[in-house]
C-alpha cells in the first residue's frame, strides 16, 4: 500500500479515544464514553433527522430480521431552527477525498482502490461493501434520496460505505430538476468492486435486495406514521407546500404494500437494470466535478 494511502481514515478512533481517556480527570467513571460532533450554524438539521429517524427504523428492520444489510445511523441533535450538532464519523472519508488522494495511482478507481488498500483482507471489505450498498440502495430507493455525488458518499476503514447529507429527499431535488431520474446509485465501479454482474458476490447483493425489500414491506406504516407526523404543519421542504398524501400514496407503491413475495426478484432486476450505469446519474456525477471540482 502507498504512503498516500496508508493514513487516508486518520487514526483508529478506539486509539483516539483512549489516548483521551489516560489524561482525563474522568477516567475512572464507569460511565465515561466520548462523542465527537459538528457543530452546524445557519442550517436546518430537522429534515436531516427525519431521514435519520427512518435509517435507523430500516436499521432495526434489518437487524431484527436477522438479514446482513449495514447502514451507520448516527446521532443528530436539533439546537434551534438554524444550527445543531451532528456526529462525528470517525475513520471515513468521502470517496471524493479516496480519489483525491491517490495521486500516484494513474487510475482513479475506487475498484483500484478497495483492491490497494484491503489488499490482506479484500474478501471481508468486499463483503463490507455489498452488504452496506445494499442497505443504503434500499434507503435511497424508499426515501427518493437525491444529491448522491462523491462528497456525500463515504467509505469506512473497513470497506463499509455510508451515505450522508439528506437535504433531498421524499421527491425533491436539487433546482427541482429530478435530475438524478434513477431509482439509486449503481455505477459500473460498485460493480467492478463486486467482481462483475456474473460473480457471487454480486449474487449476494442482490438477494439482499430481495431480502430487503421482503422484510420492508411488512413496516410500510411504521414509515407512514412517521410521514404523517413530521409532516404536520412542517416547513420543511420536503414537505413545504407539497401534496402530503401524494407523497404517502408514492411511498406506499415503492414499498410494494400490493406486491406479493414472489414478484420481488423481477421488481429487484428491473431496479439493477434501471440504476446501473445510468446515463443521468453519470451526467450529474459530470456536472457536479465542473461546478463543484468533486471527482466521479
Amino acid at each position: 500500500m502507498s504512503d498516500e494511502l496508508k493514513h487516508i481514515f486518520g487514526k483508529p478512533i478506539l486509539e483516539v479515544t483512549n489516548d483521551i481517556k489516560a489524561n482525563s480527570p474522568f477516567r475512572n467513571f464507569t460511565t465515561y464514553q466520548i462523542k465527537h460532533f459538528i457543530a452546524k450554524a445557519d442550517d436546518d438539521l430537522r429534515q436531516e433527522l427525519l431521514a435519520m429517524q427512518m435509517i435507523k427504523q430500516f436499521d432495526e428492520i434489518f437487524k431484527n430480521a436477522d438479514i446482513p444489510l449495514r447502514l451507520h445511523p448516527y446521532e443528530i441533535l436539533i439546537t434551534s431552527s438554524s444550527s445543531g450538532l451532528l456526529e462525528f464519523l470517525s475513520n471515513t472519508s468521502s470517496i471524493d477525498g479516496i480519489k483525491k488522494s491517490m495521486t500516484s495511482l494513474k487510475s482513479k478507481s475506487l475498484n483500484l482502490f478497495y483492491r490497494k488498500y484491503y489488499e490482506n483482507n479484500f474478501v471481508e471489505a468486499q463483503r463490507n461493501f455489498v452488504e452496506s450498498l445494499a442497505a443504503y440502495l434500499l434507503v435511497c430507493y424508499y426515501l427518493q434520496l437525491k444529491d448522491r455525488h462523491n462528497g456525500n458518499i463515504l467509505i469506512d476503514m473497513y470497506g463499509n460505505l455510508i451515505h450522508i447529507d439528506f437535504g433531498f429527499i421524499l421527491g425533491i431535488s436539487p433546482g427541482n430538476l429530478n435530475f438524478e431520474s434513477a431509482p439509486f446509485k449503481l455505477t459500473n465501479e460498485y460493480i467492478e468492486i463486486m467482481d462483475g454482474e456474473q460473480s457471487e458476490i454480486f449474487k449476494h447483493f442482490r438477494e439482499l435486495l430481495i431480502q430487503g425489500m421482503i422484510e420492508s414491506k411488512k413496516h410500510v406504516e411504521s414509515f407512514v406514521k412517521i410521514v404523517e407526523i413530521m409532516s404536520h404543519g412542517s416547513k420543511m421542504p420536503c414537505f413545504d407546500n407539497k401534496d402530503i398524501s401524494s407523497i404517502i400514496s408514492k411511498l406506499r407503491e415503492r414499498f410494494g404494500e400490493a406486491k406479493n413475495d414472489a414478484e420481488f426478484p423481477k421488481i429487484v432486476d428491473d431496479l439493477i437494470y434501471r440504476a446501473k450505469d445510468n446515463f443521468w446519474t453519470n451526467k450529474y456525477d459530470t456536472f457536479q466535478k465542473i461546478t463543484n471540482g468533486i471527482i466521479p
